[in-house]
């Protein structure tokens, strides 16, 4: 491996939305190309991967884990841009807030008061999970310590918070923003 002798170059990956149909999602992109030996590290660490969007009638790009890239281009004299170290770190913690948040919900055994068959994990994000019984069109909100923030039959809730569907979105979107 080479070392980059010019000094500490400051990388400033941009984190996009990548437009994919129901698949979109965001990643991380490096706009400015790197030399092939400190691109092939960080390939060998697993911190770039190439995002195929020919399904999409879009150009492909390569995708980044700016977390894990740090200590393979720090060997290269390369570090990450304070703004990207913060906004990354924060993503990630709020990655690993969802992944608990995930298996909280699936460990709930609520059950809908009208038929009584336990509710299903609907959507979740890092402070609150939604779980459903479909056939009753009965929901509940649950925060990050299992509690029950919300709950009642969709039709009465969406009156309630003033919406024509979803109303478990207002009370997530709450939850959200009181995490932030």
């Amino acid at each position: 491996m080479s070392q980059n002798t010019v000094g500490a170059k400051a990388l400033k990956f941009v984190y996009r939305f990548v437009e994919a149909d129901d698949d979109s999602y965001h990643a991380w992109v490096l706009p400015e190309r790197l030399p092939p030996d400190v691109f092939a590290a960080c390939r060998r660490a697993e911190a770039v991967w190439f995002s195929d969007m020919e399904e999409y009638g879009q150009r492909g790009f390569w995708a980044w884990d700016p977390l894990k890239a740090k200590p393979v281009l720090e060997k290269f004299g390369y570090t990450l841009a304070p703004e990207v170290q913060v906004q990354a770190e924060k993503l990630a913690a709020k990655e690993k807030a969802a992944e608990a948040m995930l298996h909280l919900a699936k460990s709930t055994r609520s059950a809908c008061p009208k038929c009584g068959k336990l509710l299903k994990l609907g959507a979740w994000g890092a402070s609150h999970a939604t779980l459903h019984c479909y056939s009753c069109e009965y929901t509940m909100v649950m925060d990050s310590a299992g509690r029950e923030v919300a709950a009642g039959f969709d039709g009465e809730m969406n009156k309630k918070y003033g919406v024509t569907l979803f109303w478990e979105r207002v009370v997530a979107r709450q939850l959200e923003e009181a995490t932030i």
